[in-house]
């Protein structure tokens, strides 16, 4: 045992969310995740969280080292209290049979999401939008000259 050769740890890099998709959000508060993002090389656990004017669907390891990140923190420091409110209101979800996630009342209510969705990929995580929310705030197109690459 003692010559046992050590098992290099690879860090998996996690996956991106590109692109904007439209679709229905179901009675239910069902969505669809669309299909390049659920592919086997991304994560299924993800965590939905609250943000501004949308919810925010992270994936599990990412909420997994904030989670770290926090409970370093004093239970009285700004952030931690500021996270784990917004946590009180997240959930925890995967895609089911249909590569739908389900959006409780809360998170719909606060993001005013309505029958149609935006979700739009943001790199390492994706927002859900409602539709007429997202034309209201999407604002004008980016190239990536704009961005100096």
């Amino acid at each position: 045992m003692a010559n046992e050769p050590s098992i290099p740890v690879v860090e998996q890099k996690r996956p991106y969310y590109l692109g904007t998709s439209h679709y229905s959000v179901d009675d239910k508060g069902r969505v669809t995740v669309p299909a390049e993002w659920r592919r086997e090389d991304f994560e299924s656990q993800m965590v939905i969280l609250p943000a501004r004017q949308c919810v925010r669907v992270y994936p599990g390891s990412w909420f997994a080292e904030q989670m770290k990140e926090i409970t370093e923190l004093a239970p009285t420091d700004e952030k931690a209290i500021r996270f784990r409110t917004i946590a009180a209101i997240g959930k925890q979800a995967t895609w089911d049979g249909q590569g739908r996630v389900v959006l409780n009342e809360e998170l719909r209510k606060k993001a005013d999401i309505k029958k149609e969705a935006v979700l739009r990929g943001q790199g390492d995580y994706f927002e859900i939008w409602d539709a007429r929310r997202f034309e209201q705030v999407a604002g004008t197109e980016a190239t990536v000259e704009d961005i100096g690459l």
